[in-house]
């Protein structure tokens, strides 16, 4: 306070002066005075800043090319500000051409606010109220104001209050609602600093879920579309589900969201007591494949028509996908209700957003690299499915969140396949499949199961029709079976054999019996083996189906065996053909298939030939089939599966005379065809009756 003495700093340029008030002041002006001295020490160009914590500086004025014009001259300086900050920072940046800086006064003008409320809380009370409580700090207050978002960044003024209160209730806020509040003291000189920001969700209302635009589907459609199972969420108890000839059976609904289930109800139909489900239990899922029972009933009855019976359910868990299990009714053949309906919450978290531009590349003939984009903020994690016929799915990996790339190795050559990645979190789950991707062929090597010297045996010296022999005759149509679920083939060739791919074939049906996972090894003692290759989950898309494997191994073994440590389920395991691939100090076995014997042809009506033969060699790979009208111009023919032994020619002309003759093929070559036989076909005629069939009656 006194303009003739000076803050004076030699040989400095630019310099700060902070200032604490005793209580966080609202300033809104200052003023500089010159000093007594050279005018080129005066500030030319400075910055007045505000601070909470004297780290954080927030820029209020800011003055370029002043000057004063005399010595000891007081200029005040305005400016606008609603914060009363607890610091102020004088920041001269460059005076007016001296060596030094030099200052007689600063001022600062302002008021004294109230001191901030603090430890803000906020409580539900209800699905449209939250309770915030507070601590005043204050003794000066006029009142307080109470501020809210729903974002966390733009707050407004939605209330105050007076005095010395320290709660307030917000009412009339949306159900499922996250809102930010923040509190600060008014008074008659300003307001004080807000308190901290504080977060608070309101409770869901409960809803009927099966309205919220999700999927329904059922076990089996119903026989007519106005009774099928949509009618089971359209809100009308005139309409019904009714389900011919089945009592046992699912419905489920795929919610558009994750919700936290509270009860359910169905409804019985129009008529026939006897159709309504009597035994079921519910159940909910957050992939749709893994399933936690909710509530079970059993010997339930409806005792009017059109009744609806509510089932409390106590559950805290939130389930995109929920089955109504239907075990049983009360004893009619068909089964029938009116509506089903699902009473819950949607929960605060949700699945994440789906992962996006899925890209799978092949970059050799074992090796897939797959990307995506991450477009959920809430993933917890990715898990990486994959699919060789884009129906059955099987899990590769679970990755953690923020991933972004997977190699999936060990694959088979020259085989497509489809991968599907999901954003997990624990609300539940979604989605995103690539295109098909295809794995580059293999170079062709020599089959050395192929070699005459080569013996075959497995771990229970599996024979017959259906033994260890079949694994290695070149016939997909024939296959080797065992009846157990694991088991290991062991092909033996004495002078040895470098061997770097192979190929499985599966068998005619039963898929659920194929090799899932296995091991090929290699031994030059028949005891101490070397792990060649290892596979998991692999899947034959379709029945006669080879799958081929490329491995590196420079080694020649004597030994190579397959050993299989899993199928897809079965208690059984079978494999049409093993095929090992390399380069061997063994003779290939050249045997062609031997002539089929006792070839002959019989009309049994007049479009119609039955052809039998007897198969004499265990080696084809089929049969060729020959039709002649002459004897001499064999313009039709036919491929047959090995091991076969009969044939029909149909769509035939009447009191006709056709010609046949037949032979025996492999990759070996072919056999001589047999001699050729005749058959005439009767004048055609009209049956006198006939029974009515079609393909999917059951009464």
């Amino acid at each position: 306070n006194n303009t003739l003495t000076d803050y004076y700093i030699k040989k400095q340029l630019a310099t700060w002066i902070t200032y604490k008030p005793t209580t966080a002041t609202l300033i809104q002006s200052y003023t500089l005075t010159s000093g007594t001295e050279k005018a080129a020490r005066d500030p030319k160009n400075w910055l007045l800043e505000g601070s909470q914590n004297n780290v954080d500086w927030v820029t209020l004025d800011n003055q370029t090319n002043q000057a004063f014009s005399g010595r000891s001259q007081t200029r005040k300086f305005n400016f606008k500000n609603t914060v009363a900050y607890n610091y102020y920072r004088l920041n001269i940046v460059e005076n007016n051409g001296d060596a030094s800086i030099q200052v007689a006064e600063w001022e600062l003008w302002g008021v004294p606010v109230p001191y901030a409320p603090a430890d803000l809380t906020a409580a539900v009370q209800s699905a449209e109220a939250l309770q915030l409580t507070w601590l005043d700090n204050a003794t000066d207050e006029a009142g307080f104001e109470i501020s809210r978002s729903t974002d966390g960044l733009a707050f407004a003024p939605v209330d105050t209050v007076s005095a010395d209160v320290t709660t307030y209730l917000n009412s009339g806020l949306s159900p499922a609602t996250t809102y930010y509040f923040k509190v600060r003291a008014v008074g008659q000189t300003g307001s004080s600093n807000y308190s901290n920001s504080v977060a608070a969700t309101t409770p869901a209302v409960p809803e009927d879920i099966t309205n919220n635009g999700g999927v329904l589907t059922s076990q089996y459609s119903g026989r007519v579309s106005s009774e099928n199972f949509d009618k089971l969420i359209d809100d009308n108890a005139n309409t019904k589900y009714f389900q011919n000839g089945q009592k046992v059976f699912w419905v489920q609904y795929q919610s558009a969201y994750a919700a936290i289930l509270e009860n359910y109800a169905i409804t019985s139909a129009n008529d026939s007591p006897d159709r309504d489900p009597k035994s079921w239990n519910l159940q909910g899922s957050k992939d749709g494949t893994n399933w936690i029972t909710l509530d079970a009933q059993t010997n339930q009855t409806f005792t009017s028509r059109f009744q609806k019976q509510t089932y409390t359910v106590s559950n805290a868990s939130a389930y995109l996908y929920y089955r109504l299990n239907i075990t049983g009714n009360n004893g009619s053949a068909d089964t029938q209700f009116a509506e089903w309906e699902l009473w819950g919450k949607k929960s605060l978290q949700q699945p994440p957003v789906a992962p996006g531009n899925v890209a799978a590349v092949a970059s050799s003939a074992s090796l897939v690299n797959v990307t995506w984009t991450d477009n959920a903020a809430d993933e917890e994690g990715f898990r990486i499915d994959r699919s060789a016929d884009g129906s059955a799915y099987f899990t590769l990996a679970t990755l953690g969140a923020n991933v972004t790339s997977f190699a999936d190795q060990n694959l088979s050559a020259g085989t497509s396949y489809l991968y599907r990645i999901y954003a997990l979190n624990s609300a539940g789950l979604a989605y995103s499949t690539s295109p098909v991707v295809t794995t580059p062929p293999l170079q062709t090597l020599a089959d050395i199961t192929d070699y005459s010297e080569g013996v075959t045996t497995d771990k229970y010296a599996t024979d017959g029709d259906e033994g260890i022999a079949k694994l290695v005759d070149n016939n997909m149509y024939t296959k080797y079976l065992t009846f157990n679920n694991t088991t290991w083939v062991q092909y033996h060739i004495p002078g040895g054999a470098v061997a770097s791919q192979y190929a499985l074939t599966s068998a005619n049906d039963a898929p659920e019996r194929d090799p899932k996972d296995w091991t090929l090894e290699g031994s030059n003692d028949g005891a101490n083996w070397t792990i060649l290759h290892s596979v998991t989950n692999q899947l034959f898309p379709n029945r006669h189906k080879t799958l081929t494997y490329g491995f590196e191994n420079t080694t020649a073994y004597t030994y190579y065996r397959l050993n299989v440590t899993a199928n897809r389920g079965a208690s059984i395991m079978q494999l049409a053909e093993l095929q090992i691939f390399g380069n061997g100090a063994a003779n290939p076995n050249i045997e062609v298939p031997a002539i089929p014997a006792d070839f002959a042809a019989t009309a049994v009506t007049d479009n119609q030939i039955v052809l039998t033969w007897t198969d004499n060699s265990p080696n084809e790979a089929g049969f060729r089939l020959e039709r002649s009208a002459d004897g001499s111009n064999w313009d039709w023919s036919a491929q047959i599966e090995a091991n076969n032994t009969k044939a029909y020619s149909f769509s035939l002309a009447g009191n006709t005379t056709y010609y046949y003759r037949l032979r025996a093929e492999s990759a070996q070559g072919n056999s001589e065809f047999t001699g050729i036989v005749t058959a005439t076909t009767p004048v055609a005629t009209a049956p006198a009756t006939w029974q009515e069939h079609w393909f999917d009656h059951n009464k």
